[in-house]
């Protein structure tokens, strides 16, 4: 080693010793922790009427997301459709690993009606709206796969056409085994958006396939849902914020918007349709 590269070698090292030496406290504001509560309904056309509805928890206060104070019981759940007012029965059973109370309702969502909801719950109040669409008809699907046997990962690639409106417009597209129930985890979910003069649209899903098996399956189901710019922005931010949480250089949080009036969450409206394709 060369006597210029040893005198930079030690201003490095010296450089470096000061940096960690240094030692500052920053005083930090953090604003004052509000309790809010936290809406989730996706209203979709012929489908029964679904509301989670939990609260936000002091952090530094209660850590656990699953802490049974976030359980909002005996709430008044009112949903508004025209000049009708009704009730959401509160549910009883569990809700899988969430600690969020689902109230609920037998009506049927019906197309392009708009629907308010009002949550009261002890001192706190949240509200909001959505209107939902007329259904998107599937006119066609099809779908190849990337896979590998005895492997999770696999990648499709999807063209779906459409009776897609001539505005843009916003969707969900999933892919589901047959054999997973209607309520069950796709294999793989996109978003997208669609312009004007649109009818066939190119959805390449890459992504974790839920299950192990030897062969992928010969034929999925397909569904597509219309849904709003709200939920597209907010689906797009969670995933965003996914991100963050598997990155070892993540950055700032992500903020994630929200429509509900008074609170947190979303409450959305969305048509629905399926179709079945075989596997090319």
């Amino acid at each position: 080693m060369t006597e210029a590269k040893l005198k930079e070698l030690c201003v490095v090292m010296i450089l470096g010793v000061i940096l960690m030496s240094c030692d500052m406290n920053v005083p930090v504001s953090l604003p004052e922790f509000q309790e809010k509560l936290v809406i989730e309904s996706y209203l979709t056309v012929d489908d029964s009427i679904i509301v989670r509805i939990d609260k936000t928890l002091n952090p530094f206060v209660f850590p656990d997301r699953n802490n049974p104070g976030r359980r909002v019981r005996g709430a008044i759940v009112q949903l508004s459709v025209g000049d009708s007012i009704f009730q959401l029965r509160e549910r009883t059973t569990p809700y899988g690993y969430y600690t969020g109370i689902l109230y609920t309702d037998y009506r049927r969502v019906t197309p392009q009606t708009k629907y308010r909801i009002s949550v009261d719950y002890q001192s706190l109040h949240a509200e909001a709206e959505c209107t939902t669409f007329p259904r998107i008809r599937l006119t066609d699907a099809r779908v190849s796969a990337q896979y590998q046997p005895r492997e999770y990962n696999a990648s499709f690639d999807l063209m779906i056409s459409a009776s897609f409106p001539l505005t843009e417009s916003y969707y969900l597209v999933s892919l589901f085994a047959p054999t997973v129930p209607s309520n069950g985890s796709p294999y793989v979910t996109a978003p997208f958006w669609v312009n004007a003069n649109h009818s066939t649209e190119f959805v390449s899903l890459r992504g974790v396939s839920k299950t192990s098996f030897v062969a992928p399956p010969s034929r999925f189901r397909v569904e597509l849902r219309r849904i709003d710019k709200i939920y597209y922005d907010i689906y797009k931010a969670v995933e965003a914020q996914r991100g963050e949480y598997d990155s070892f250089l993540g950055s700032e949080t992500t903020e994630i918007p929200t429509n509900i009036i008074g609170g947190y969450g979303i409450f959305t409206g969305m048509s629905k349709d399926t179709m079945s394709v075989v596997l090319q």
